[in-house]
């Protein structure tokens, strides 16, 4: 097979006309390496510290955009059928809603109506509706690291023996140790970086503390890896100056971003077993405007509705293949190749939408 990240690159220097939205108002940023919070209703199980709560203010200002991208006919219809999709049975067990598309459309109601406050309430937090969330959570996330680790195993094993991967924003460090053990590579280094823990492992992925927001561990790296991390990151010329000063020189960043591919949207053939054609089908039928507000929808709902994990960052920016390829362009990276991933099905996924792989080496 050849290695996807030697492909060549796609056309360049393509803008892309929305690239997200910004704030002005700055919000308490926690390490962008995603530190999860626990909350009343944790489906995942874990347990962490809180840390300081994002401004209310600017927490409120950005519900405003939420309101206004459900106002959009088309993407609010993309947003029912994706939720459908992602909550199918959940209503099985409930008396209180006639069908999952039902308890939906009603839920997306109050939103508009009441906002997530009186929302997350009515439902989300009542026992049965949580019972069923949590019975759905658990089936859908049992293989959720697969679908993007599969993506990455041309390039972990075209590494020389004894190569270092850095994945940053790595949560509870889950992404890379299921990489490692796909790809069988144990000849390998592997760390993760989170600013909660120092020098624990897992599966045999270290676990590295992370200095600050924009400061990686010290040592270089043959690759540094980014899942669904870059998008929550304020300052991303800082970030990745500090990627590039962490890079070796052949090194190369592994972007991995809710994003779409706006000149492409041929799915991987290799993970195309794992895609929801009927998700990436209506997907494509958007605008490209319509797809970023989907994704910002996505990431606001996943995060700050559905888990309550009010710590999270908010999105700062969702951009399409063109948009980020220009944006780290003009900071010194040079893009290399991508995979469209396309929507994971149920099995691999609950909120994870359109993804986007893309590879970058630094222009010397």
């Amino acid at each position: 097979m050849q290695a996807f990240y030697a492909f060549p690159p796609l056309i360049k220097n393509q803008r892309f006309p929305c690239e997200g939205i910004t704030m002005n108002k700055k919000i308490y940023l926690i390490s962008f390496s995603l530190l999860l919070s626990a909350s009343s209703f944790d489906l995942t199980g874990q347990t962490v510290q809180h840390n300081k709560p994002q401004n209310l203010q600017h927490s409120q200002s950005y519900f405003s955009k939420i309101k206004e991208i459900l106002q959009d006919h088309a993407t609010l219809s993309f947003i029912k059928t994706y939720l459908t999709i992602r909550y199918q049975d959940l209503t099985n067990d409930l008396d209180t809603f006639e069908s999952t598309e039902r308890y939906i459309a009603q839920m997306l109601d109050s939103l508009q109506k009441y906002g997530p406050g009186k929302t997350r309430k009515l439902f989300f937090e009542p026992d049965a509706i949580k019972n069923a969330h949590k019975k759905i959570y658990t089936r859908h996330t049992a293989l959720k690291y697969d679908f993007d680790a599969t993506a990455l195993l041309p390039l972990i094993k075209e590494l020389e023996s004894n190569a270092s991967i850095l994945d940053v924003g790595a949560g509870f460090n889950n992404f890379l140790p299921q990489v490692k053990k796909l790809a069988g590579r144990t000849d390998l280094n592997y760390y993760a970086t989170a600013p909660f823990v120092n020098g624990t492992s897992k599966d045999g992925v270290i676990f590295l503390h992370q200095p600050g927001p924009y400061t990686l561990p010290a040592g270089s790296y043959d690759v540094i890896i980014l899942r669904a991390a870059l998008h929550h990151v304020e300052d991303v010329e800082k970030m990745i100056e500090q990627i590039r000063k962490k890079l070796k020189p052949s090194g190369k960043l592994v972007l991995i971003e809710d994003s779409f591919d706006d000149l492409n949207t041929s799915i991987w053939s290799e993970t195309e077993h794992m895609s929801n054609e009927l998700l990436n089908t209506q997907f494509n039928h958007l605008t490209d405007e319509q797809k970023i507000n989907f994704l910002i929808f996505n990431d606001w709902y996943a995060n700050h509705l559905y888990h309550a994990w009010n710590t999270m960052p908010l999105p700062f920016y969702h951009k399409s293949h063109s948009g980020w390829t220009n944006k780290l362009s003009q900071l010194g990276m040079r893009f290399l190749s991508s995979l469209n991933m396309g929507f994971p099905t149920n099995q691999y996924a609950m909120h994870q939408p359109s993804t986007l792989i893309m590879v970058f080496q630094q222009i010397s």
